[in-house]
């Protein structure tokens, strides 16, 4: 028998297995759910896998699952603000007013100088008909980031429930011009009612 085969079979042996292991850890990378479903299996006690997973499941349209990744979050970290943004936004998604805003006060209470905290309560606020609150929130959220197209938008359709339309024109131009200047598409955690 040819000695150099025999130096070749354990090299084809070791490239053979990895190539079986990439294509495994390939299969894990398939879409978002499956990435941190695997993280989750492989580091459950973990916050990081539990707040991907409920931002996976948002997009997934599971609303139902991704509180319950939220939950298990604010259980390990009672202070941790995405969690309680990612929340919010499921209730807000499942048309849960009322669970939307409590947790995006909660937002709010951890990061007051979160934008993105006041024009989701905002938001919130709005679709639960206070509007006046939600103007208050919205105005915060501009006051602390000019660019916040989200928050004029929605600024511009409370005061147009309000009957002020001058004022909602206004700050439906300004959030025109920011979403093109920004060339936003879509921004996790902003919504628009539609009215």
């Amino acid at each position: 028998m040819d000695k150099s085969i025999l130096r070749i079979n354990p090299l084809l042996f070791l490239i053979i297995f990895f190539a079986f292991l990439s294509y495994g850890r390939n299969m894990v990378w398939v879409d978002e759910y499956a990435i941190w479903n695997d993280a989750l299996i492989n580091s459950s006690g973990k916050v990081r896998p539990h707040l991907n997973m409920g931002n996976a499941l948002v997009m997934a349209g599971l609303f139902k699952e991704a509180i319950k990744e939220y939950k298990f979050v604010k259980e390990k970290e009672p202070h941790h603000f995405t969690a309680y943004i990612g929340l919010g936004s499921a209730y807000l998604l499942m048309k849960n007013w009322d669970g939307a805003i409590s947790e995006f006060k909660e937002a709010v209470s951890i990061q007051p100088d979160s934008s993105i905290a006041h024009t989701n309560l905002g938001l919130a606020l709005l679709n639960r008909e206070f509007i006046n609150n939600a103007i208050d929130e919205f105005k915060i959220a501009i006051q602390l980031w000019q660019g916040n197209y989200a928050a004029h938008q929605n600024l511009s359709i409370a005061y147009r429930q309000k009957s002020l339309l001058k004022e909602a024109d206004e700050e439906a131009k300004i959030a025109a011009i920011l979403r093109q200047q920004a060339n936003i598409q879509d921004v996790q955690g902003y919504g628009v009612i539609q009215k």
